[in-house]
């Protein structure tokens, strides 16, 4: 699970060494879609899929102290029984943690990718 691709750094193809699988929620996806080459980069790969959410109970919920991104990438870890959720913002981070979804960021990608 991600939440918002880095192609900054030109490493995307990173995440799939070190995830296999990336799952993005629709809210993700449209926030890429703010920068087309991002959204083409992300669609270009066959190991990224953007998912639905059903528990919009809880997204709204969420909502309340989060943007969508990162409330609907909470609710999908939750969903999917993800074994990761990377996430960078620290209310969200706190949060997901709450609902006992493991997580990690950027910091902790890199870190994971020079071992």
């Amino acid at each position: 699970m991600i939440e918002a691709p880095s192609t900054q750094l030109g490493l995307v193809d990173l995440l799939k060494d070190l995830f296999s699988e990336i799952i993005i929620p629709v809210s993700v996806e449209k926030e890429l879609a703010a920068i087309p080459s991002q959204l083409k980069l992300v669609n270009s790969k066959s190991w990224i899929r953007t998912e639905s959410i059903t528990n919009t109970e809880l997204f709204y919920e969420l909502l309340k102290h989060l943007d969508a991104g990162e409330a609907e990438s909470i609710v999908l870890s939750i969903e999917m029984e993800a074994e990761l959720l990377l996430i960078d913002e620290k209310k969200g981070r706190r949060i997901a943690t709450e609902y006992g979804v493991k997580i990690s960021g950027l910091i902790g990608v890199l870190i994971k990718a020079k071992e």
